[in-house]
This record gives C-alpha cells, structure tokens and sequence, in this order.
C-alpha cells in the first residue's frame, strides 16, 4: 500500500491560498470612485472570505469557538408581543367542543397568539360574560389549504381531502351550543374545487343563522381565484360582515402571498361584496413588519377606501416558524396608534390597530361596541333623510305619528309604520320601547287604532311601535292569492325561499333596521325594549324575544298567538311558501314551542287566549302546547303565564279588553 505523501496537501493548501488572494484582489478594470460601490452578495461574500480565517487557521487550530451564521442584528421580540398561556372556563369549552365535532380553527392552525384572549372572552370576565364576548374563528374545509404564502402556517397540498358533507351542520350545532356573540368563518384556499368552496361557505352560513339568528357572522374568506358570482354567492348568504385580507401594500404581495393572490384581484372582491352582494360592511387587514414602507401603506389605504371598504385592521407580522419569511421589524405601539388616527381621518368605519391585532382578533367587541353602531347609524341616518310623516295626532298628551321610509332591508320597497312617543320623552330623558305586531290582514294601522295601549302607555312613560305585517308590492307571483299568505302575511321570518327572499325579509326589519332607525331618529331607548302582538303578531313576538340573545327584549306578551305554528295549517303553509327548508326549518327558528323546549334562561312572558275565539277552536293556536313545552323545560307560573280567558274571541274587542294588562306588565321590567 502506499504511504500518504504530505507534499499533496501542501500543494491544496497552497493552491487555496492563491485563490483565496485572487477572489480578495479588487480588479484594476474600470474608473476609480471616492465613493464606495454598494455591496453586492458576491462582493460581501469576497469580502467575508478574505477577512475571516484561513485554511491554515483551521489547520492550527487559530480559530473561535463559536461561528456565528446569519444576522446578529435581526429584531428581537418586544415584550408587548408576549403573551399569557390560554385558560378559561370558555377557553376550555370551545376547544373540547371544536375536538368533538371534528372542526378546525385558524386561531390554533395559524398559532395565533390572541387565541386565550379571544376564546376566553378577555380577563376578569365570568363564564356567562366570556361566552358572550368571545369570537371564535372557525375554519372551513379542511386544514390544508392549495396556497403558500410565505406568512401563514397553515400546511398545504394541490390536492387536499374532499369536503366533508357535515361540515355545516356540525359548525353551525357547535356555535349554537357555545352561546357566543360573534363567530368569524374563514377557510383555506380550495383552487382544487370549481367554485372554490364558495357553496359550502355560503350553505354554514344559512346553516348558523337557522339555528342561532341572534349571532352575528363574519366571512372571512379567500379571493375564489377572481371568480365574482361565487364572490356573490357567499355575500348573499345572510352574513353580517364580509372580510377578505389584502395582508400587505401591493409592492410586496408578490413577495408575501402566493402567486395567484394579487393586491388588485382581492380590491375587486371587497369592491363585489359590497356592490353586488348587498354587503352592509366589508371589512381587510393589513400586517405591519414585512418590509413596506409608509408610502406604500397610504396607498394601500386609499385604494381601499375607492372601493369602500369599512373597517380596517393592522396588527404585527410575526414570523410562525424558521420555514417562514423573516420579520423585517417590529412596529412600536406608536406607530399603530398613528396608524389607526390617519385610516380614521381617511373615512373607515372602525380601525383596529396594535401588534397584537389580528384581522379576528376581538371582532365581536370591535363590532357590537363599533361597527354595528357606525353602521346603523349610517344607515338610519340615510333612512332619516327619507323619512316621510304621514300624519300627526295627539294622544294623551303625547304624539301618534305616522311615517313611510324605503326600506333597504325589505328591499329598497316602501315600509311605513305608526309610532307613539309619550309627552315626557326628551333627548336628555329617552324613553323604553314596546313593540306591537299586528295579525292576519292587518297594517301598521289596527292596533294603533283600535288596540287601546296609549293611555297607560302614556302613564308609564313608553313609546309604541306598530310596524306593518309584511313587505307591500314586491311583485312575487302568488303573494296576493289568498288572505293567509304573501300580502298582510309575512310571518314576521326572514324568507330563503328564492322568490321571497329579496323582500320578505320582515324579521330583520323587525329586529335590527326599525329599532336602530327610532334610536337615531326619536328619544327612544332601545337597549329597553319588550314585544307583544296579535294571532300572527303573537307568534312574532314571542319566536323573536325566544331566538335572540338573552336580554334584547326584558319581556313579551301575545294575544291569541298561533303558538305552535309547525303544528297548525296557517304555519305550515307559510313556512312550506317562505322557507325553503320548510316545517323543518322553522322548528329551528320560527315556532315558539319549538323554541321555549331548549331555552334554559329566565323568561317573562303573558299570553291570554279567547275559549270563544272560532280560531282557537280550529286548532290554529294551540296555546296549551306551548304551555306544556314550556312547564317541561322547568319554566313555572312566575316566568310564564297563559290565561285562558272565557268566552272571548279572536277580535280587537278582546285585544282591548286586556291592553292594560299587558302594558302594565311590560312596564315592570322596561322600567326596572
């Protein structure tokens, strides 16, 4: 064998060094300059080659301990971007439920920092108030998503797991059961599928406003590959908000999302939702920290508010793992606070601007204390403009007026209704709010007229609604064929059967666009509030104080209401005509017996029905089904009282015979 020859290492050691001279010797080519060149990665890697050490300082030994690779100089994490381990009785709840339904959330997948804060309702708060304040953001679709943005964490694939055809109906059993406020939806990208997953979207939607309407939805969703009908088909759903991320100027977009994504393609989806989709708030976010400058932010800002997007937020790019694109800086709480004053004077609705802010960070408390507001405000305020008084009387030393407006809920049609304010109503002394829903056939007109409330409602100090019973001349075939359906019929829902659902509408109109319009417009309270009604109005009061949040309404009562509607045939040709789920969709919604069997709160309810009423006899009421729903969900006498009164009938001679009573009761807990 033979012997190593040292005289071949000498020839490499000698050979390196000689290269290592050539790399580090500047050219003599080219002009001189006084100014330095800027350093190009060749050049600096030149330069790192010829000052660190050599390969005899290796060879002896001659070297540190310790190299150290990559920028010593990078940003380190600022203590106001830590945060406390998640704890909480709401905290601990959703994520055993979200397990059990198989479900997927951003706020874990994209490990989010906010999830204790936002799961929990925020610190020092109850159960019962964490689960009202907390927002869960809820992923569709899957955890793999076809996209890689350099940003996000969440894993991806070209060809992820098919759907799974539950998914709706678990999300939407899953957020009834937790009780909260606010829910955001948002998904993976799913370029994979024809429309994007647009229908599956749009189908959770409906799927959560049939079985908990009280709950307010965000959507925050991808660009659907710049397709806009499917943009539209999940802005038509029923959604409350609708979100989609630009994430940073447009500079850097082909920097920071995937390829597909484009600063100009998702201005055209906010711009859709809001044009097309008859979107009431469009909501972005923007991450701070990737390399933009202000410039490039302002700009950003501008061409939002071009497509008049309503609220912003801005919240710190924080890099999820070593695989992702490195953080550029950390924004101070300075800057965001600036931030949030320059998108404010450039006319958003509501902006959200901290390190730790993320575009579902806290949504619900952004939205219930901010952009619900704003908007209803905005919006009564453009309702206030049209507002027409039809006639004015004095009643009781206080004023019964008459107004029409265009409604936007019910679909741009004119609604009017009669409203009673009493004389000691001020704008430094606002008074409680009654509502009165009337019946079959009836308008805005017959309980004002013949109900008999003023003069005690007069005494107690409290206004009364009288909205009308359904939209008029929306032009749908067949809603003026018969007395029990379609005109002077609504039903007091909101429609999702196609040919209704544009202008049928009457629960919203209800529940949210006439209350905010007499807060903006009267000296009038709405945060105390009661309802009550007649037959058909009966059934409204009592399904609507039933299917929204505890406390909306402090009481309701009803004349002769249609109690049990899935069970009776005026019910169940409403619902077979205006819902497209029919019977078994208005269980979940509409149908106070129904309703009162999984209501686990205190209630305050009166009913009184007529033995004498020819209705009552016909099996359309069905009061003693509500009855015994509601005694077998532990209800007692206290928190529900249903007064058979004899020999009465179904008329306006009954309905005033009592008005007292009801007004007297709804006093006590609109004044307590």
């Amino acid at each position: 064998m033979q012997a190593f020859k040292r005289p071949h290492l000498r020839t490499t050691l000698v050979n390196s060094l000689n290269l290592k001279r050539a790399l580090a010797t500047p050219s003599s080519a080219g002009p001189s300059s006084s100014v330095s060149p800027t350093p190009t990665p060749r050049s600096e890697f030149r330069q790192n080659l010829a000052s660190g050490p050599s390969l005899d300082d290796f060879i002896t030994d001659n070297v540190p301990d310790r190299i150290v690779l990559g920028n010593t100089k990078g940003p380190r994490l600022p203590s106001y971007l830590k945060t406390t381990i998640p704890t909480g009785p709401s905290f601990s709840k959703i994520k055993n439920d979200l397990r059990g339904l198989g479900l997927h959330t951003v706020c874990e997948e994209a490990r989010c920092p906010n999830i204790g804060d936002c799961w929990g309702g925020g610190k020092g708060v109850t159960e019962e108030q964490g689960k009202s304040a907390a927002t869960a953001t809820i992923m569709l679709m899957g955890d793999t998503c076809t996209r890689g943005c350099r940003f996000c964490s969440i894993k991806t694939s070209r060809a992820p797991p098919p759907l799974d055809p539950h998914e709706p109906e678990n999300t939407a059993e899953a957020i009834s059961r937790w009780g909260l406020g606010y829910i955001v939806l948002t998904s993976v990208d799913r370029d994979d599928l024809a429309d994007g997953g647009a229908h599956h979207f749009a189908e959770t939607i409906r799927k959560i406003k049939q079985k908990a309407p009280h709950i307010l939805v965000e959507a925050l969703t991808g660009d659907f590959g710049g397709s806009l009908p499917m943009v539209s088909v999940v802005a038509k759903s029923g959604l409350d908000v609708y979100a989609h991320n630009i994430e940073t100027v447009e500079a850097l977009t082909p920097f920071v999302r995937d390829r597909r994504a484009t600063f100009r393609q998702s201005l055209a989806v906010l711009e859709h939702a809001k044009k097309e989709g008859g979107v009431r708030v469009t909501k972005t976010s923007i991450m701070l920290g990737v390399g933009e400058n202000e410039s490039q932010v302002m700009d950003a800002l501008r061409e939002l508010r071009k497509v008049d997007v309503d609220v912003v937020t801005f919240g710190q790019y924080m890099r999820p793992t070593k695989r992702h694109m490195k953080v550029d800086r950390y924004v101070e709480p300075e800057e965001f606070d600036r931030w949030k004053r320059v998108a404010e004077d450039m006319g958003f609705l509501y902006v959200a601007s901290g390190p730790l802010v993320r575009s579902s960070y806290k949504a619900g408390e952004f939205y219930i204390e901010n952009v619900l507001r704003g908007v209803l405000l905005r919006v009564s305020t453009q309702s206030m403009t049209e507002l027409k008084e039809l006639s004015n009387n004095k009643v009781f030393e206080g004023t019964l007026s008459k107004y029409s407006f265009k409604s936007q809920v019910l679909g741009g049609l004119t609604a009017n209704f009669n409203l009673f304010v009493p004389a000691n109503a001020s704008s430094s002394a606002k008074v409680p709010l009654l509502i009165y829903l009337a019946g079959l056939t009836c308008t805005e007109d017959n309980g004002a007229q013949k109900g008999g409330f003023f003069k005690d409602a007069a005494s107690e100090g409290i206004a009364i609604l009288f909205p009308d019973t359904s939209p008029r001349g929306a032009g749908v075939q067949g809603e003026d064929d018969d007395w029990d359906f379609g005109t002077g019929a609504g039903f007091y829902l909101d429609a999702t059967a196609p040919a209704f659902s544009t202008h049928y509408k009457m629960y919203t109109h209800i529940t949210s666009e006439l209350p905010s319009l007499l807060a903006a417009s009267f000296p009038i309270d709405i945060t105390r509030r009661s309802i009550f009604g007649h037959s058909m109005g009966g059934h409204g009061a009592l399904t609507i104080y039933l299917s929204s949040p505890p406390g909306t309404y402090r009481s309701a009562s009803a004349f002769a209401p249609i109690s049990n509607p899935t069970e009776c045939p005026w019910g169940k040709k409403a619902f077979g005509g205006y819902l497209k789920g029919g019977v078994e969709e208005a269980k979940e919604r509409y149908d106070a017996t129904e309703l009162i069997k999984g209501y686990k709160e205190p209630v305050h309810i009166l009913v009184d029905y007529g033995t004498g009423d020819n209705f009552y006899k016909q099996g359309q009421l069905l009061p003693e089904n509500f009855l015994k729903a509601a005694r077998e969900a532990g209800h007692d006498e206290v928190e529900i009282r249903v007064r058979s009164q004899e020999g009465y009938d179904h008329s306006y001679f009954f309905i005033s015979t009592f008005a007292s009573d009801h007004v007297h009761f709804h006093a006590n807990f609109l004044k307590a």
